[in-house]
């Protein structure tokens, strides 16, 4: 398969570790993608997404899994405290993948990580 895109190596860094705080708010944020696109695809009549509104629906946090013990289970038990009831709780597959792309994004793209400063006065 033919590289799309190309990355200069001299932009690639070592992420930085993702903090135990970071995690519980990317479960939160992928939680709302989450939910936001289920929303947005039950708006549509279309065949294509009545399919996607399934696989979004695979992709909840169902009982079966709420009795596993998993080593994400710090991040579920924040979720669950300030989930006021209209969250879409993830599964820890999707939750791995939202982790994976944010490890690209700071490789990627760690000059991101600071921007500089603005100066509001000027």
């Amino acid at each position: 398969m033919k590289r799309l895109v190309s990355l200069d190596p001299t932009m690639l860094h070592e992420a930085p570790p993702i903090s135990c705080d970071e995690q519980m708010a990317i479960r939160y944020a992928a939680g709302y993608v989450m939910r936001s696109l289920k929303i947005k695809l039950s708006k549509s009549t279309s065949f294509a997404d009545k399919i996607l509104i399934n696989f979004v629906t695979t992709l909840h946090n169902g009982d079966s899994e709420e009795d596993e013990e998993t080593y994400f289970e710090y991040t579920k038990c924040w979720i669950n405290k300030v989930n006021r009831g209209g969250l879409f709780l993830i599964c820890d597959n999707l939750f791995q993948t939202f982790i994976a792309i944010e490890i690209v994004r700071r490789t990627c793209l760690k000059d991101l990580q600071h921007p500089p400063a603005i100066d509001i006065d000027t």
